[in-house]
């Protein structure tokens, strides 16, 4: 890999890496204030969880949108090259911008979660930090991920 690219990687795993930092250290805040749960109806605590499940089940069919279009988008950009090198940063920006929005996506989702357990108290509404931490992990960009996407987008293996 060449030294622009590993550099590029590189501030992308600073960037995704400060998002787990940011909500590891909220969860932190969270869990050490202990505030008393807040005097909410039953019926709003089911709201606030059902809402919570309704924006992670969004938030992951956005993803696989945003996912399909811009593969996409890489793909007709290499075939419009014909047989022209597509430039290297023209694919990892799109790599990029696709990691860095489906970790904004992870990581509202775990606020999200946070938030709701602040207020309610209720243990299942850390599923969601928990499985934010997990797909922000999963998304740190590699010079191996990197390497199978432009691989997948031009059929070509990376040097």
């Amino acid at each position: 890999m060449d030294t622009q690219t590993g550099k590029a990687l590189r501030v992308a795993q600073i960037v995704i890496g400060a998002m787990i930092v940011g909500l590891g250290a909220f969860a932190a805040i969270i869990m050490l204030l202990q505030a008393p749960p807040s005097d909410l109806q039953p019926q709003t605590v089911t709201v606030l969880l059902l809402g919570l499940a309704g924006l992670g089940g969004t938030q992951l069919v956005a993803y696989f949108f945003l996912r399909r279009a811009l593969w996409r988008s890489a793909r007709q950009a290499f075939e419009e090259a014909n047989d022209r090198p597509i430039p290297v940063a023209a694919l990892f920006q799109r790599l990029f911008l696709l990691t860095l929005v489906s970790a904004a996506l992870a990581e509202t989702f775990g606020m999200f979660g946070l938030v709701v357990y602040s207020g309610t108290r209720v243990w299942l509404a850390l599923i969601a930090p928990a499985l934010a931490l997990l797909a922000l992990v999963a998304l740190l960009p590699t010079p191996d991920r990197f390497a199978r996407f432009v691989e997948d987008v031009t059929g070509q293996p990376w040097p």
